[in-house]
């Protein structure tokens, strides 16, 4: 499961050197107090905003998975020192349209699992053993399963535009801890 926190990281950061390009947003290494964050994306509204020497507040989505080397950062908003906040709002719609995208499949696998996995479960809590209602009951509750999975994305997506409308109630962290969740690999 891929583990991620909303947090914002405040210190003086250097010229992020670009690794890779994206369409409208470019793959960096960024030093900030010193602290290497590597594998973060940037997007270009954010990018060209970013002077090198400046005191900012970057509000960023950092994985946090045990492997290292699949960590990753995707930054959401920048403030300057002018206190000029500058989100890139593309991902404030794409980031929930994704999800549900992805719910659909998801509630059909749920759908599917359940249909294997639930008749087991119906017979120990009603001891019943005719096979028409097992049946029945069985696409009732892997239909209710389905329908769950879809709202536990659906809940997700809401989460997010929750928390992308104000990232300046994000929680703030260092930037050496934050360093801490990247492999030495990248620095």
């Amino acid at each position: 499961m891929i583990k991620f926190d909303c947090r914002q990281v405040t210190g003086v950061i250097d010229k992020p050197r670009v690794t890779a390009t994206e369409p409208g947003a470019v793959m960096a290494r960024i030093v900030i107090d010193g602290q290497v964050l590597p594998e973060v994306l940037l997007p270009g509204k954010i990018y060209e905003e970013i002077e090198a020497g400046e005191r900012v507040t970057l509000y960023g989505i950092f994985t946090k998975n045990k492997d290292k080397m699949k960590n990753k950062a995707t930054i959401y908003a920048m403030k300057g020192p002018n206190d000029k906040l500058v989100a890139a709002r593309q991902y404030q719609i794409k980031v929930p349209v994704m999800l549900m995208v992805y719910a659909v499949p998801l509630m059909i696998l749920a759908f599917i699992a359940g249909c294997f996995l639930s008749p087991y479960p119906i017979h120990l809590l009603t001891g019943s053993v005719d096979p028409d209602y097992l049946v029945r009951t069985t696409f009732v509750w892997a239909f209710w399963e389905g329908i769950l999975a879809g709202l536990v994305m659906v809940g997700v997506a809401l989460n997010w535009i929750r928390l992308s409308n104000d990232p300046e109630s994000w929680a703030a962290i260092d930037a050496a801890s934050l360093s801490q969740r990247f492999s030495k690999a990248f620095k």
